[in-house]
């Protein structure tokens, strides 16, 4: 999924074109890409003039959360009325292939030596500007090689371990009470901000889109999930982007999560919801109570029970045809064969 999705950040979100179907997903989530999904390759964004060049690259890395200053992204000399005497500087030559590379390379979990400490001394992460997060990757360029993940961490939360006096950078809502303010919610975007771009952001990013379509939201204005199903839903897909599982297999752990009924807490709400928004079929009422019936040992628990996914040994043993092609038994056959149609 990872590499699939990495393409089309280079090429659907950054031309303005109006975007083909790329086609169903294969078992194993790897598309041939066409139209404006289609990869933009080094040679096609070679071919662009300066200005062009800057249009696109402005538009990923805008996408990416950052951005490209024209002041930086071309000769200072060369800026004014004529568009067509850009020239681009050096460091941001080639940028779309340096995004590629930067968002297929992983960040290092411990923070780097200093050679100007004592040998298993880890530098200051607040230390001068070399620890500003740096967007776009440029060649030789330091403080997007030394931030590491637990660097990200330390800057977010604060650490004593290297200033004793140095607060957290950020200071985030507590818990929230359903209105998407709380820490939970907050925090994936700190991060972000905070990661340079790699296979790390890449991961974080894409979860971050996903968890706020409708398919992964975690509905935390509803009494019976909170923040804390923000934050499980979201590090679920982080980790499942960066093992590159497949978009089914992606899709059919977080039907059968205890997040996802807590949104759709039924057997009959559940499946019904699972076939209108991931497979967009709303015609298919007739296999709401086939699917339900699949389903009728599965059950949220009430407030008082905590809201637990419950699963009683009573299980279904008549087999149920739905979609027109699969017949199924248990609630398990239900979300595979719906992640897998």
């Amino acid at each position: 999924m990872k590499k699939q999705l990495s393409l089309v950040v280079a090429a659907g979100m950054v031309l303005s074109v109006a975007a083909c179907s790329p086609g169903s997903p294969t078992p194993t989530g790897i598309n041939s890409l066409k139209g404006a999904a289609e990869q933009l390759d080094a040679a096609s964004y070679a071919a662009l003039s300066p200005l062009q060049q800057y249009q696109v690259s402005n538009k990923l890395t805008s996408a990416l959360f950052t951005g490209v200053p024209a002041r930086d992204f071309f000769v200072a000399g060369s800026i004014g009325a004529d568009p067509s005497k850009l020239v681009v500087s050096e460091k941001y030559s080639n940028l779309v292939s340096k995004v590629r590379k930067n968002l297929k390379t992983a960040l290092p979990d411990d923070p780097p030596l200093d050679p100007a400490l004592p040998p298993g001394t880890i530098s200051d992460p607040w230390a001068g500007d070399k620890r500003t997060p740096t967007k776009i990757p440029l060649s030789g360029d330091v403080s997007t090689r030394s931030r590491s993940k637990n660097e990200i961490v330390n800057i977010i939360e604060g650490n004593t371990d290297f200033t004793p006096d140095k607060p957290a950078k950020y200071v985030f809502d507590g818990t929230g009470n359903g209105d998407g303010r709380g820490r939970s919610v907050q925090y994936p975007l700190a991060y972000i901000y905070e990661t340079p771009l790699s296979d790390d952001f890449f991961a974080r990013w894409m979860a971050y889109k996903l968890v706020n379509t409708i398919m992964f939201s975690p509905a935390v204005e509803i009494d019976s999930s909170d923040e804390l199903d923000a934050q499980t839903i979201y590090e679920n897909l982080v980790s499942a982007i960066k093992q590159d599982a497949s978009i089914r297999s992606i899709i059919l752990a977080h039907e059968k999560s205890e997040s996802n009924w807590k949104r759709f807490r039924s057997p009959e709400d559940n499946t019904r919801e699972m076939i209108e928004i991931y497979l967009g079929l709303f015609d298919r009422d007739a296999d709401v109570p086939k699917a339900s019936k699949a389903c009728k040992n599965w059950s949220l628990s009430d407030e008082n029970a905590g809201y637990k996914l419950v699963k009683d040994p009573n299980e279904n043993t008549e087999p149920q045809l739905i979609l027109d092609s699969y017949y199924v038994t248990t609630c398990e056959d239900v979300f595979s064969a719906i992640s897998n149609h």
